[in-house]
């Protein structure tokens, strides 16, 4: 550990401050698997509304659910396209 030095004043570091960004480094998780986290949570929260409310629109379930409004928009659209294919009616019109 005595090799390592600042990359921009060239002084060496202390241990006890390699051992803490290790530290930090090891516990982090790369920026995509949280951001993919969250999506996941925001689409069940949006699932999970417009299962109850399917007449619910955009705005509404963004009022319910909370958060930034372009994402929830956004998963509204996603959820609707994917999973509910007739729009907000899947089951109409089946036996």
């Amino acid at each position: 550990m005595s090799d390592c030095v600042c990359p921009s004043c060239g002084q060496p570091l202390p241990p006890e401050l390699i051992v803490e960004s290790l530290l930090t480094l090891t516990a982090a998780r790369p920026k995509s698997e949280r951001v993919a986290e969250r999506r996941g949570e925001l689409w069940a929260q949006v699932a999970v509304y417009l299962a109850a409310h399917p007449d619910a629109s955009a705005n509404a379930v963004h009022a319910e659910v909370g958060g930034r409004r372009q994402d929830v928009l956004r998963a509204v659209r996603e959820v609707r396209s994917r999973f509910l294919d007739a729009g907000n009616h899947p089951y109409e019109g089946t036996p």
